[in-house]
């Protein structure tokens, strides 16, 4: 029987991409458990008041500033939300409550409002697209994550997604590439924001290189991580999901750009 060796691939490649992504769900959302609604004194969630978007001045320096992160001047974007702080960025007073969650209620005075953004450019052939959180006082781009645009999210829910509509976007994962070229990318990205990366060059902390796949040549996910933990938060107060200072990125088997968090630039009072 003869063997075709593109569906081979394609079988390969599919696996990799729904491991990485289980990878990636479980590494990042590290809060599952802990509720970060309000609430009032009998205990009960409250609805919090959507924070106001921004006005077109102070959208056009986010987008601007995402533009110079990636290196791309050309990226088009569309405007998601403002929330009140970012998606893996919370500190606050932890209480346990039923079922072994955790409420968290944070102060105000640490409330850390971000753009929520995506860019308009698909990045792979399953049409999806770079999403960025911006810190609204600063610019300083906190997190960049993958996700499904909401055009496409309504496709999959409804028709589902042809494998051809974004095919000639290529893939993030192929051609593999050295572990010595995925790391310089890697750098790249965080030399871009250099006054936000300087635990980077401290001598007392040491990067942590986390592969995806342990002993694996090519892992799927290529992880590097710095946590200053010379700075701590006030006493009562905890982090979610990181109690310090953390810089991650994590880079694809092709040395593209799968998750970026840096939360250096938040614990500034």
């Amino acid at each position: 029987m003869k063997v075709n060796n593109k569906i081979i691939l394609s079988v390969v490649i599919a696996v990799a991409i729904i491991g990485v992504a289980s990878w990636i769900f479980l590494s990042v959302n590290k809060t599952n458990q802990t509720s970060n609604l309000p609430t009032d004194e009998n205990n009960q969630q409250v609805v919090e008041t959507k924070l106001q978007a921004p006005d077109q001045d102070a959208l056009a320096k986010a987008e601007e500033a995402i533009r110079t992160f990636m290196a791309l001047p050309n990226l088009t974007f569309q405007y998601i939300t403002t929330q009140k702080h970012p998606s893996n960025f919370t500190v606050g007073k932890s209480t346990a409550i039923a079922d072994g969650a955790i409420r968290m209620d944070t102060p105000s005075e640490w409330d850390r409002p971000v753009h929520v953004i995506q860019q308009k450019e698909h990045i792979n052939e399953r049409c999806e697209v770079y999403e960025y959180e911006v810190l609204a006082k600063t610019n300083q781009v906190i997190e960049v994550h993958v996700r499904y645009p909401k055009e496409v999210e309504q496709t999959l829910a409804t028709t589902g997604l042809k494998a051809s509509e974004c095919e000639s976007y290529g893939s993030m994962e192929i051609p593999l590439k050295t572990k010595d070229v995925i790391e310089r990318s890697a750098f790249e990205y965080l030399g871009r924001d250099p006054e936000n990366a300087k635990i980077l060059i401290r001598s007392d902390i040491q990067s942590e290189y986390i592969s995806s796949k342990k002993g694996s040549a090519n892992p799927a996910a290529n992880e590097w991580k710095w946590e200053d933990k010379s700075v701590s938060l006030p006493d009562g107060l905890t982090g979610d999901p990181w109690q310090h200072p953390t810089i991650r990125i994590i880079m694809t088997s092709g040395g593209k750009l799968l998750y970026y968090l840096n939360t250096t630039g938040l614990f500034a009072q």
